[in-house]
């Protein structure tokens, strides 16, 4: 049922009141999402990581694929971003 549903086995059995997140519409029919309050870890993470040494790996990585495969950036990012959650459920599988 977990995978159908696409969450963990510890989300379906654990008694607590599942938390909401807050959606705000912006113009454009545009809206912005407060993911922090469902995720803790992006209110602090930039404190206690050396984001800057990740954020050259990732530039790296996003500018390698474009020019290798002739993606715009936004593609490449998008692809990156696929490739890095399938690897992310690969490990969470094991």
């Amino acid at each position: 049922m977990a995978d159908a549903l696409g969450v963990t086995c510890d989300a379906l059995l654990r008694d607590e009141t599942p938390q909401t997140v807050q959606v705000q519409m912006t113009g454009n029919n545009s809206f912005t999402i407060d993911w922090a309050s469902l995720y803790p870890i992006l209110t602090r993470y930039q404190s206690e990581m050396d984001c800057g040494r990740y954020a050259k790996v990732f530039r790296q990585m996003i500018q390698e694929t474009a020019d290798t495969y002739g993606y715009s950036l936004e593609d490449a990012m998008l692809a990156l971003k696929d490739l890095f959650t399938q690897t992310y459920m690969d490990m969470i599988k094991k």
